[in-house]
């Protein structure tokens, strides 16, 4: 118990008697409430028992190790001056098991770390419990003298009658502050879900990114009470500050700004974890933060980071040039702002890969085109070209009667096989024909015969799938092979298909030089577009020197 120096002094109360006791007490704080019933209370206790102290205390909430005094009246003024102290080798440490604790004289031998007792010579010590309605210590009200104090029993029981009353009024004051601190947290959590409700709104508008990013921050600066918020996006080993709020004119973040990581503190945590993270000293990091941020003088920081399909795309960072850093869980609060940039970022990104989608199946549709005309132009078409010049040369002849027209005709029979073999082949090309009658399968191995170096058919499937399974799957292998045949430089590859957990898994592997980019080729993009477009996905794994594997998804049903 801290003590505070005053000079000692007594009332007359040795010729009280309980009744008066009673009495004056109660008149005394007749009409009083809160801390103004604390404050009479502990004076017309004092005066009534003869001491030098009067007191009401509480036990700390968050602390049962420590107790505070609500009011505290010392020789003939009030105390005020918060004061709050260990209970830890004082009398009132007893008092939680007790309902009566009461020393007549010795306390300052008996508690010589009570700082109180200590500096005012006070030896005596009366106090009673303070219960909840519950039965739980609330606290302690009592009195201490220099001299010794004679309480009888009814002078206790009206100390017991006053406790009850000042438990009472200690769980009023707990009801109030709960109710406040529920009414505060009602507001901010309403404010909060007004600020995600304006940014949910901008992203389902498909607002561009530079206004929905500008709205994040000045939402999280306003709502977690921030001086300065940023939004950061990941480059390599870098930051570019894509988006900034400052609730001071005076203060500017330059937007574009590119920072090392390193340098970047709480930030740099946030990126590298994947997790929430907050400094509350910036000022004593002892590596040192990026210029901009002593600039700013940025004391104190939260920051979450942006995930975008699994991956770190960026981070959220408030920062406080005050002193005051961010109460607990400041950080958590940035997660829903994190999540919707993360949702807009991935729709974003969805519709410019739908569109460039979209424009490689025009394109690869064009070529197709382009390739079949040049096919028929350069095959199919010029051998029926011939065989019609030769039919007319052999009517001709047989019109004259001049010559045998049977070598004219054998040439026209050869022509209209060879036309017949091209639209075959490029028929193949399109559709193979055995795809559609016996499945894939046999399409697989026939395309596996057909191919320039040797290929090892592992396993195919025995049933019939979906046809446009069955035909993505035969691309799958048929594009496979012919990159393997041309770019690998391999001496083998094999084949593997399987249907499994509702999904047929295509398996194209080689011992070729490996590095492929599935970037670069429209081959692979055609095959990656196909397979989007039946729900399905494909991964190539190429690294230089080893050889590469491809494996297409593609459900079933």
């Amino acid at each position: 118990m801290t003590a505070v120096t005053v000079p000692q002094q007594h009332s007359p109360a040795a010729q009280m008697t309980g009744e008066d006791v009673l009495v004056f007490i109660a008149q005394g704080t007749a009409g009083t409430v809160g801390e103004e019933f604390f404050e009479s209370l502990v004076e017309h206790l004092a005066r009534a028992f003869g001491a030098d102290v009067g007191f009401v205390a509480e036990v700390v909430p968050d602390d049962p190790h420590r107790a505070r005094f609500l009011a505290c009246w010392e020789g003939g003024k009030q105390a005020r001056e918060p004061l709050e102290y260990e209970l830890a080798g004082t009398p009132c440490a007893e008092v939680a098991d007790s309902e009566v604790v009461f020393y007549s004289q010795g306390v300052r031998a008996r508690f010589p770390e009570d700082e109180m007792v200590q500096v005012l010579g006070l030896d005596s010590y009366l106090a009673v419990a303070l219960r909840g309605s519950d039965g739980a210590h609330l606290g302690q009200l009592g009195v201490l003298a220099a001299a010794p104090l004679a309480p009888d029993d009814r002078r206790v029981a009206v100390l017991q009658i006053f406790a009850a009353r000042a438990a009472a009024e200690i769980e009023r004051r707990h009801r109030e502050r709960a109710l406040r601190e529920s009414e505060a947290a009602q507001r901010a959590l309403a404010e909060e879900q007004a600020a995600l409700r304006r940014v949910a709104t901008l992203a389902a508008a498909d607002a561009p990114t530079h206004e929905l990013l500008d709205a994040v921050v000045s939402e999280v600066g306003r709502l977690t009470g921030a001086d300065i918020t940023t939004l950061v996006r990941l480059q390599g080993a870098q930051l570019e500050i894509l988006a900034a709020w400052s609730d001071s004119p005076a203060v500017s973040v330059p937007v574009g700004l590119v920072v090392d990581l390193d340098r970047a503190t709480v930030t740099k945590d946030a990126v590298l974890t994947g997790l929430p993270a907050r400094i509350d000293d910036l000022v004593s990091d002892p590596d040192g933060p990026a210029k901009v941020v002593r600039e700013l003088g940025i004391r104190s920081a939260v920051a979450t980071p942006i995930k975008v399909c699994g991956s770190t795309w960026g981070a959220v960072t408030a920062a406080r040039t005050r002193a005051e850093s961010f109460p607990p869980a400041a950080e958590q609060r940035l997660g829903d702002f994190a999540e919707l940039v993360a949702q807009a970022i991935a729709n974003s990104r969805a519709q410019e890969e739908l569109a460039a989608s979209r424009v490689r199946i025009v394109e690869a549709g064009d070529e197709a085109r382009r390739r079949i005309e040049r096919d028929l132009h350069d095959g199919a078409q010029q051998r029926f070209l011939a065989a019609a010049v030769a039919l007319r040369l052999a009517r001709a002849r047989v019109a004259d009667g001049k010559e045998d027209a049977q070598g004219l005709l054998d040439q026209v029979h050869d022509e209209l096989l060879l036309a017949l073999d091209e639209l075959r082949k490029l028929a193949q090309g399109i559709h193979p024909a055995v795809l559609t009658e016996r499945g894939l399968g046999p399409a697989i191995s026939a395309v596996a015969r057909r191919s320039s170096i040797p290929v090892t058919v592992v396993e195919v499937p025995t049933q019939r799938l979906p046809a446009a399974v069955e035909v993505a799957g035969y691309y799958v292998v048929a594009e496979a092979l012919t990159n393997v045949a041309k770019y690998a430089d391999a001496s083998s590859a094999t084949v593997r298909a399987v249907e499994s957990d509702g999904a047929l898994l295509v398996e194209v592997s080689d011992d070729g030089v490996g590095g492929a980019d599935p970037e670069h080729g429209s081959g692979i993009r055609g095959l990656i577009d196909r397979l989007d477009a039946l729900g399905g996905g494909l991964q190539v794994d190429s690294p230089p020197g080893r050889g590469t594997t491809l494996v297409a998804t593609i459900p079933v049903t």
